[in-house]
């Protein structure tokens, strides 16, 4: 069996478990996932001490609404749908404004060797990144975030933002165009094509 599988197993099993009352298990299942939960209310609130609430609250809620997960999408995104919720419920309530943390843009995005000028090309290079991400609407920022730094399909970001999976396909495409546009002055390169 690979390792896939097994993770997979274990948690379905933590899933029922954490249904009949077992807080070991439920545990497990925080322990798998806090860090995207919180690397999310982060990128939604730009806050460190609402992004630590929601993250204890999207948990709250998912333990209180175990019965509800009908195991239809992956577990992780249906606590990312919940986490999504209680941010941006916490935006409307604050007004506060959305953007990608630098901790986002991250060495997946850029990589270069240890070099002391390397390294400050890339910092100056992860500002840059943030700053035209940041620039974009909402709807397309939240879809190259989701599909390029969390890793989700067309499939589960459509269940995320609630919309059909063409109309994430056609964000996406026009969110790469308009990012490759506004960074064509720093790096070059024909912005003609759509992505």
């Amino acid at each position: 069996m690979d390792m896939d599988n097994t993770n997979d197993t274990n948690e379905i099993e933590d899933i029922s478990r954490a249904r009949e009352g077992n807080h070991t298990s439920f545990s497990n299942l925080v322990r798998k996932y806090e860090r995207l939960i919180f690397s999310i209310a982060i990128r939604v609130l730009k806050n460190e001490s609402d992004a630590c609430n929601v993250t204890q609250d999207t948990f709250i809620s998912a333990y209180n609404n175990l019965s509800k997960y009908r195991g239809e999408s992956r577990f992780s995104t249906w606590l990312t749908k919940i986490a999504l919720n209680l941010s941006y419920g916490h935006i409307r309530k604050n007004q506060k404004r959305q953007e990608v943390p630098i901790e986002l843009v991250n060495d997946k995005v850029i990589s270069v060797n240890s070099n002391p000028c390397k390294q400050l090309e890339k910092k100056e290079m992860k500002n840059l990144i943030e700053e035209k991400l940041n620039s974009l609407s909402s709807f397309h920022r939240d879809v190259i975030v989701f599909y390029y730094f969390h890793g989700y399909s067309y499939r589960e970001i459509s269940q995320l933002l609630e919309c059909p999976v063409g109309t994430v396909m056609s964000r996406l495409s026009n969110a790469r165009y308009i990012l490759k546009k506004k960074l064509k002055p720093y790096f070059g390169g024909e912005t003609n094509e759509r992505a």
